[in-house]
This record gives structure tokens, sequence and C-alpha cells, in this order.
């Protein structure tokens, strides 16, 4: 199977900013909201396993 050439161009990263900012101002507010909320990772406390620390504890008196 033949293709045509590839394309090597790579943007510039001002050009990848420009049409970045150029995408984010045909936005309607409410998607800038979604997109604002979206941009974030979910974030969970770190979990602490209990079980890997009871060996390492005595109670007061067991001396």
């Amino acid at each position: 199977m033949l293709r045509g050439p590839r394309n090597t161009y790579l943007p510039s990263r001002d050009e990848v900013r420009r049409a970045c900012h150029q995408i984010q101002q045909n936005w309607t507010t409410s998607e800038r909201r979604k997109r604002r909320v979206q941009r974030f990772p979910e974030w969970l406390p770190p979990t602490i396993r209990v079980a890997e620390f009871r060996p390492t504890i005595r109670l007061r008196g067991d001396d």
C-alpha cells in the first residue's frame, strides 16, 4: 500500500500556544468552567495501612 509523504512538520511552542488560545476564545462560559474543573486531577488523601505498623507499636507496660 503506497502512501503519500509523511508530514514531518512540528509546530513551535508559540504556534501551539497561539492555536490553543484561539480555540479557548471560542469556548462558552459553561465550557470554560467545565474544562477548568477537568484540568485538575482528582485528589484523594493518602491511605495509610495500619497493619504494616502494628508489629512496631508497643503498648505501655510491655517493656
